[in-house]
């Protein structure tokens, strides 16, 4: 079976010099709080609504539909931001998937994840503002060289000798500390699945695709099928200012949406 992580390692450490951009341990990210569900519950609020619609007010600011929900979420997570914590920056995790830049053929998992951040010391001006700084952030972190330098650093990780003899339970252990660590320079995650196809015969009997993931704080996942775009958010918190602000900034754009949740 094709091991696309194996075949495309360079073993360059040059790579992780040139990472410049990658976060510093010591810089934790601002993060969403609120009052946790009871027993562990997730709350998710879909949010349905024209692809089509959505993409003209993408296009209108030169932009990706990925990139111009992504700063949807930023504004919003700004906007709702109390003015004490806005010292620590908003990142965004997106996972990456390696299929697009590299060649593979393999059935295995073959994705990165790449965090692109907002310095909220300023605040949220506006929308634009938002949209501007990102699409540099995107383009930074998609570049040959910063996707080599990931997929390096973590071939690099798991053909360590150390890392191989340890026993699971430890190894178990220490991913799930190193997660941890990971998290705190997380704000919020999001996720685009991309374009659902199905067999003709098919098409005029399903309506719309939605995906979610749970964790520990807010997340996004979006997808389309035909012109449905369905905007799905996770959290554990009972609180959904966020979520709120962000469906009424696409509804003030003039965007009919159709709201579905848990809550």
């Amino acid at each position: 079976m094709d091991d696309s992580f194996e075949r495309h390692y360079t073993g360059d450490r040059l790579h992780e010099k040139r990472d410049v951009t990658r976060p510093r341990s010591g810089v934790r990210a601002y993060r969403c709080g609120g009052t946790r569900l009871p027993e562990n519950r997730i709350a998710l609020i879909d949010g349905a609504m024209s692809v089509k619609a959505v993409l003209e007010q993408a296009h209108s600011y030169n932009t990706t539909l990925t990139v111009f929900i992504s700063a949807l979420l930023v504004y919003s997570i700004g906007r709702e931001m109390p003015v004490r914590r806005r010292g620590r920056p908003i990142v965004l995790s997106v996972p990456i998937n390696l299929r697009q830049y590299f060649d593979s053929a393999t059935v295995r998992n073959f994705f990165s994840t790449m965090n692109v951040p907002y310095d909220s010391r300023g605040g949220v001006p506006d929308l634009a503002a938002v949209i501007g700084i990102l699409s540099e952030g995107f383009k930074d972190e998609l570049t040959e060289s910063r996707l080599a330098g990931k997929l390096d650093r973590f071939m690099r990780l798991s053909q360590n000798p150390l890392v191989r003899i340890m026993p699971l339970p430890l190894k178990n252990l220490f991913l799930k500390i190193g997660a941890r660590h990971a998290d705190r320079r997380i704000s919020a995650v999001i996720s685009n699945i991309g374009r659902v196809e199905m067999p003709r015969e098919f098409e005029d009997s399903i309506r719309q695709f939605s995906a979610c993931v749970g964790g520990r704080y807010i997340k996004l996942t979006l997808g389309t099928y035909r012109d449905r775009l369905v905007v799905s958010f996770t959290s554990p918190f009972r609180e959904t200012n966020v979520q709120r602000r962000f469906f009424r900034l696409l509804s003030d754009m003039g965007i009919d949406i159709e709201i579905s949740s848990n809550l």
